[in-house]
């Protein structure tokens, strides 16, 4: 049970770790998540609705968004923190 949340977690520990030591006002990478946030619950949604995804209900934790299982959320929000913030960090 909970195993897919489980993993997620694990890879929300760099996410931290960047979250906390990001120097920049957070309201810009704040406005990005939100629209990547709300895009990963609708596509994710009609791969699942067009069965070409599938979860195993067993190891999730049950919370959906429209049909997507709350573990789908957390890889858009590691990839868009560690992307935003690495940019904008070795981009000068």
């Amino acid at each position: 049970m909970y195993r897919y949340l489980i993993i997620n977690l694990i890879f929300c520990l760099p996410l931290a770790i960047v979250w906390f030591v990001h120097p920049k006002p957070k309201r810009r990478l704040l406005a990005v998540l939100l629209i990547m946030l709300s895009l990963t619950a609708i596509f994710d949604s009609l791969i699942i609705a067009f069965d070409i995804v599938g979860y195993n209900q067993q190891y999730t934790a049950g919370l959906v968004i429209i049909k997507a299982p709350i573990e789908d959320f957390f890889y858009t929000v590691v990839a868009t923190v560690l992307t935003i913030s690495l940019w904008e960090r070795y981009s000068r």
